[in-house]
């Protein structure tokens, strides 16, 4: 029963760590998550779901338990599954310019920071501006 748990749970870290992976690259580019058609027959599901797919045809490992070798409701591809990894990384570089300006890291004498989270129910912006002044 143990053995049978930390399975799923290996497999399960698996597939988050290349979802969270594909996502680094795709915002690292600046490129799209979805495509227009993400349907099983589409030529092209999308950047995400493309370079996921890309990852486990580069390992073994991965590819076993991906997409279509994943349980149905655990595939980790979801749209609100790209948010929130998209969110949590825009948390973290919020965090990350705070600290570099609370230990004075970046150095100006008078900074402002203007942090502008939109959330429309198809569109999330994340913009963060530093103005020296």
């Amino acid at each position: 029963m143990f053995k049978q748990d930390d399975i799923v749970k290996k497999e399960y870290r698996i597939r988050l760590t290349a979802s969270i992976d594909s996502s680094r690259f795709l915002l690292h580019q600046g490129l799209a998550f979805r495509g227009h058609d993400e349907s099983e027959d589409s030529i092209n599901q999308g950047n995400f779901k493309q370079l996921v797919k890309y990852t486990g045809d580069q390992n073994d490992a991965i590819g076993k338990v991906i997409l279509k070798n994943a349980p149905k409701n655990n595939q980790m591809v979801s749209s609100l599954i790209q948010k929130d990894i998209v969110n949590s990384f825009g948390e973290e570089v919020v965090k990350s310019v705070i600290e570099e300006i609370d230990h004075g890291v970046l150095d100006c004498s008078l900074m402002s920071l203007l942090i502008f989270l939109a959330k429309n129910k198809w569109l999330l912006f994340f913009s963060l501006l530093i103005r020296v002044v």
